[in-house]
């Protein structure tokens, strides 16, 4: 059953590529939620206190493909768009990687697997699938999976910045037994014959991260130490979702922050535009300032939107 959310889009303009968007989320359950085991959080640093800590992770961008979506999905305002003529756009697909010390190989979103190899819809099913992903291009072995092989890493943590088919589509290639995390209560929509995928066919449990248990720190209503050593810092960031995450890492070559899809690309991220794909209008633009906001306090900061870098 379609609910309000979907239902109030239908009297919008662009209402149809927005509904596609909340419908991206199709895909089975896993069969058990289970909490994440936060460590304590420190209550008494600040993020000028954090940068000097700086640890020795570095991050890892896998470029995993690309895939046509609407215009109208990633940016909310086309105005002063430079390619506004233009309905449609191709789209890089990431995911991130970094070695920590104490819990080794860590995926920050899946990426890809090679079903988009042959273009088309990839591993998305349902009639609406060609009107949100209207087509694919990934090059042979540039699936999420073969890149991991080739670089020798086998995640065993998998933090989804939100529970969307673009950043789920490579679980089918991880590892068995990897852990799987998202943020608590963060919903699985699946729409028979509608919008659906097979991605957590073989995700026997999720891992969710509570958020509340996190702490104000400016701009930001809700920060978490993910591993109780400020190496890694998950950021509440809902509008798209209501449970979408943003994240620091503290490397030893500067603060990145990825946005995940609080802005898809880089020029809504600069020019303060929310996606048109959003559950909450209002919590999403609240949360692209917030980001904006610490960027600029930030300068040196590397920002990488959740499809754009």
């Amino acid at each position: 059953m379609l609910n309000k959310m979907h239902l109030n889009t239908l009297l919008r303009p662009g209402f149809f590529a927005v509904l596609l968007g909340l419908m991206l989320t199709g895909c089975s359950e896993p069969a058990e939620r289970t909490a994440y085991p936060l460590p304590e959080q420190t209550q008494d640093y600040r993020w000028t206190d954090i940068r000097e800590r700086a640890s020795s992770v570095l991050l890892t961008v896998f470029d995993t493909g690309e895939v046509k979506v609407p215009v109208s999905g990633v940016l909310d305002n086309l105005e002063t768009y430079p390619g506004s003529e233009d309905k449609s756009r191709w789209v890089k697909v990431f995911a991130f990687h970094f070695n920590h010390p104490q819990y080794g190989d860590v995926l920050i979103d899946t990426g890809l697997d090679r079903r988009f190899q042959s273009g088309g819809q990839g591993s998305y099913r349902g009639v609406l699938a060609p009107f949100i992903v209207e087509d694919s291009r990934q090059q042979r072995g540039q699936n999420i999976g073969a890149q991991l092989k080739r670089a020798g890493i086998s995640p065993n943590l998998i933090f989804l910045s939100h529970i969307h088919g673009d950043h789920t589509s490579g679980l089918p290639e991880m590892p068995q037994g990897a852990r799987v995390i998202a943020t608590a209560g963060e919903s699985f929509h699946d729409y028979p014959l509608i919008m659906y995928n097979d991605h957590f066919d073989g995700v026997v449990q999720i891992e969710e991260l509570d958020m509340a248990a996190g702490r104000a720190m400016g701009p930001f209503e809700r920060v978490v130490d993910v591993f109780g050593d400020q190496t890694f810092f998950a950021i509440a960031t809902p509008g798209h979702t209501a449970g979408n995450l943003s994240f620091l890492i503290n490397s030893s070559e500067g603060w990145v922050l990825l946005t995940g899809d609080a802005s898809h690309t880089r020029y809504g991220f600069d020019n303060n535009i929310i996606p048109g794909w959003a559950e909450d209008r209002n919590e999403a633009m609240r949360s692209l300032e917030a980001l904006r906001t610490f960027a600029e306090k930030n300068p040196q900061i590397t920002v990488i939107a959740g499809h754009e870098w």
